[in-house]
């Protein structure tokens, strides 16, 4: 089988593809600035992080915060092969995930100049203070 006979015989799945990484490219574009800009300027110097508290509903919050993170990371790797920004909407998919080391792999993504530079810039479009990052 060639390579245009599996495009022919999956014409349905390439349609949904495409249609899901367009919605992905608008979806990143709109969320991405809002979510950066919603981010307390301190949220990476920050030294104490406040234990989560053990109530019913807290939980409930808590799993669908790390499965919309777990969606915003795979949506980020996926627009790394797509139109997008990948690698913004990766950064913040793992700021919404909870796993040991999650401080320092931040750190470290923010670190790199150009996502610091398109943070920074997001920030000053929306007139909010810079992130400090250490």
């Amino acid at each position: 089988m060639t390579l245009l006979e599996w495009f022919k015989e999956h014409e349905a799945l390439l349609a949904w593809s495409g249609g899901l990484g367009f919605l992905m490219f608008v979806a990143s574009i709109a969320a991405i600035p809002i979510i950066i800009a919603w981010m307390p300027e301190d949220y990476f110097v920050r030294i104490s992080r406040k234990p989560f508290k053990r109530k019913p509903l807290r939980q409930v919050l808590r799993i669908l915060k790390n499965l919309l993170g777990l969606t915003l990371l795979l949506c980020g790797l996926i627009l790394l092969l797509l139109p997008g920004q990948g690698i913004l909407t990766i950064v913040i998919g793992i700021s919404l995930i909870d796993f040991p080391g999650k401080h320092q792999l931040q750190l470290r993504l923010v670190q790199t100049p150009k996502i610091r530079q398109s943070i920074q810039w997001i920030r000053a479009r929306v007139h909010h203070k810079p992130l400090i990052i250490p």
